[in-house]
């Protein structure tokens, strides 16, 4: 296995609370807004710089991923080459393979100075050089050889990107099928689940109320959210333009449908 899919090989990671925890982490920052001012010490306008965050796709073959030269023999792997998605969101880094052996890879990650650098869950960095516009990611430089194979193209919003909002008893949650560890105030209660930009927040609105951000990637039918514990699930949804409902994986997200009440 390569030292990309060493970032974390894995199914599908949550983002909600096993045994009543949850984990918050803090976004990177890029750029800022132009101090240049005009003659008559109005702010002239501005472009943001391109952000990283979102969720980007890739596709490239065997022979495409050995022509950007890999790393080391453990590169030439059928999990590094194939169809990818790659979500960047609140400091976390998500690839998820989407044919072949369908491998998902999670890690920290930091962006500073054209240079991207992630460290995995199991405790290992690697670092890229990056180009960025709003509609095309480049990665460059020596990481490992998936992220930087061929440029990633900007995905388009999910249909199930928005605020959604559900609230359910213990004994409702009881009765959806748990897990051990799973029977915690934190997991039922009053929740609102925002899925954005290759991100997802869950906040319990009453009990502990605890919020949890990760990065996610939807693809298909299927939901697909990472946080730095290492936790590994998975689930399926259904969704109209008003509801939202999930199934598999931690009860939290599955016991009840869930309403649409924002964008």
């Amino acid at each position: 296995m390569n030292p990309m899919m060493r970032l974390g090989t894995i199914a599908f990671v949550a983002v909600v609370a096993i045994g009543g925890t949850l984990y918050v982490f803090r976004p990177a920052q890029f750029g800022g807004p132009s101090t240049t001012a005009s003659p008559t010490g109005s702010p002239l306008p501005s472009t943001a710089p391109a952000s990283l965050e979102g969720t980007w796709e890739t596709t490239f073959t065997r022979q495409e991923m050995l022509a950007a030269g890999i790393a080391d023999a453990a590169e030439d792997d059928p999990s590094n080459y194939g169809h990818f998605k790659l979500a960047i969101s609140a400091g976390l880094v998500l690839t998820v393979h989407l044919d072949g052996p369908q491998d998902t890879s999670a890690g920290r990650y930091v962006a500073r100075g054209g240079t991207f650098t992630s460290t995995t869950l199991a405790g290992e960095t690697f670092s890229w050089s990056y180009a960025v516009s709003s509609t095309t990611l480049t990665f460059a430089g020596n990481g490992p050889v998936t992220l930087r194979a061929k440029p990633w193209t900007r995905v388009a919003p999910a249909s199930i990107e928005g605020t959604w909002e559900t609230s359910f008893t213990r004994d409702e949650m009881l009765a959806a099928g748990i897990v051990p560890g799973e029977d915690d105030a934190s997991n039922y209660g009053h929740f609102t689940l925002a899925i954005h930009d290759g991100g997802s927040v869950l906040t319990q609105l009453d009990g502990p109320k605890l919020t949890g951000r990760a990065a996610c990637v939807v693809h298909g039918s299927s939901f697909t959210s990472a946080s730095t514990n290492g936790e590994v699930f998975t689930w399926s949804f259904t969704a109209t333009d008003t509801t939202l409902t999930f199934q598999g994986g931690p009860v939290t997200l599955r016991v009840k449908p869930w309403t649409r009440i924002g964008p």
